[in-house]
């Protein structure tokens, strides 16, 4: 196995992989089609994540952990169940549920190269979601004069209002997070609060129930965690803001009533418990019925698309590594911990109410599954690299 010393290489392996993140966090915003997206970040995060695994045993190592093993068993179990699924096609559709390993080695490796990449990386990105947000809203009530009241359902790669809200709602976080913990210097303090006022207005205005349910909560949950008297207080404010926002919107909120969650999940889990322990398999064409007449490709839960996939021994992987990484976070003195508690958050309940399963393409259902997730254990990883090297200073 060949193994690279060259500090320069590193340095430029570095960079390669920060520009893959950014491309893979801002690409949705920014590119014309999915197709882009995807062959951008086949070159710019795979490829370069790909030399790494097989030049850089060090790095390797870092990767056996147990949080480490939950995640890459959950992802193997994913892989494996295409061979009792009906989906056809099973070599492609293997391949790209193991492009998910690929995936985590590159975001794992750029904070491994360089420590901090990732934060600055997502700062980056709620600046540039922040611009899209606002030309979202431009030409929303601006150039097509809808209706104040009206509810919007974004542009280009980002048209599904659902959808949208994954993505800004995940850069509003980032945006309110930083801003709390006082992360960023004065002058991009200003960026990102006024990002954050962008991001939040734009999330309103698709009066999605489950992203401003999830916006809440991880604004909630971040001061249960936070240590910080100012940024407490401030963020009650904030919530505050949330709350009248809501009510103002509240007629347009509730007039859609529960749009067929409850029937949608119940009968999801009905078809799950055909196969209970394993699942249907990842890419099984499901067909959700409600009533006589209607019919769904999905439950609108991500958790009971899990058990549909991959059964219950998948959806318990998936819990564990959440409840395992949660259970690090809670106890580190990571810098970052109320950012990512406050992700993992946002991800888990926007992930109740709407998103398939993980088991995609890069698309915008990534910022409530893989994208948290692996940001949260690159920085998990990173602090137990730190606190071994002290270890073994002290020795």
């Amino acid at each position: 196995m060949l193994r690279y010393t060259n500090s320069t290489f590193e340095r430029l392996l570095g960079y390669w992989l920060q520009l893959g993140v950014l491309i893979c966090l801002v690409g949705l915003m920014c590119l014309p089609s999915f197709s882009a997206y995807k062959n951008l970040i086949y070159m710019f995060l795979y490829l370069p994540a790909l030399i790494l695994v097989c030049s850089d045993q060090i790095f390797l190592a870092q990767l056996k952990s147990k949080l480490m093993l939950l995640f890459v068993s959950f992802v193997l179990l994913g892989a494996a169940s295409i061979c009792w699924s009906d989906s056809g096609d099973e070599l492609a559709r293997v391949k790209r549920v193991l492009f998910i390993l690929l995936f985590a080695a590159g975001v794992i490796a750029c904070e491994y190269l360089k420590p901090k990449a990732l934060e600055e990386l997502l700062y980056l990105g709620a600046a540039v979601a922040a611009v899209s947000a606002g030309y979202a809203l431009y030409s929303f009530y601006f150039v097509e004069s809808a209706h104040l009241f009206s509810r919007m359902s974004g542009y280009g790669l980002l048209d599904h209002s659902i959808l949208s809200v994954f993505v800004y709602g995940f850069f509003c976080i980032v945006a309110i997070v930083a801003l709390l913990d006082q992360r960023v210097g004065p002058k991009f303090s200003i960026v990102l609060g006024l990002s954050a006022v962008v991001l939040t207005l734009y999330i309103f205005s698709t009066h999605t129930r489950g992203g401003i349910a999830a916006l809440f909560c991880a604004l909630v949950v971040y001061l249960g965690v936070s240590k910080s008297t100012l940024s407490r207080v401030v963020g009650v404010c904030i919530l505050f803001v949330f709350m009248a926002l809501g009510v103002y919107l509240f007629d347009s909120l509730v007039s859609r009533g529960v749009s067929l969650r409850p029937d949608l999940w119940l009968a999801g889990y009905d078809l799950a418990m055909q196969a209970p322990w394993l699942g249907h398999g990842v890419g099984s064409d499901y067909n959700i019925m409600i009533g006589l007449r209607r019919s769904f490709d999905h439950p609108h839960n991500m958790l009971v698309n899990i058990l549909l996939d991959v059964g219950w021994v998948g959806l318990i992987l998936w819990l564990s590594l959440y409840g395992w990484l949660l259970q690090h976070l809670i106890r580190s003195s990571l810098k970052v911990r109320g950012l990512a508690i406050s992700l993992l958050t946002f991800a888990f309940v926007a992930a109740l109410f709407d998103g398939d399963g993980p088991f995609v393409r890069p698309r915008a259902v990534w910022f409530i599954s893989w994208v948290p997730l692996l940001l949260s254990i690159s920085w998990v990883l990173l602090q137990g690299r730190m606190d071994s090297k002290k270890a073994k200073a002290h020795v």
